[in-house]
């Protein structure tokens, strides 16, 4: 698919000019091109997994699914009425 013809706008595009690191900003989605050796220096691939990684570690994992308050009983809601009652009267 043609991004220009299917996007309600045009994308940003920059570093075209040299073309060694070009940088496509399509709102939501932003692609980034390289040329080989560019790639190999900047090494974003280890910054993305060190990110990755260090969120591993912050971000508790929920081990088990959170526990939710069981329902009252409906005896329990006749046992309160009925203290109510008796308490008011």
């Amino acid at each position: 698919a043609n991004i220009k013809t299917h996007a309600s706008f045009t994308p940003n595009v920059e570093g075209m000019a040299r073309a060694e690191w070009v940088l496509i900003d399509g709102g939501d989605i932003i692609v980034h091109l390289f040329k080989p050796e560019l790639r190999a220096y900047y090494d974003i691939g280890s910054m993305w997994r060190a990110i990755a990684e260090s969120a591993k570690k912050t971000t508790p994992l929920a081990t088990e699914p959170p526990t939710t308050p069981e329902a009252p009983s409906a005896s329990s809601f006749a046992d309160k009425r009925a203290s109510s009652v008796a308490s008011s009267s």
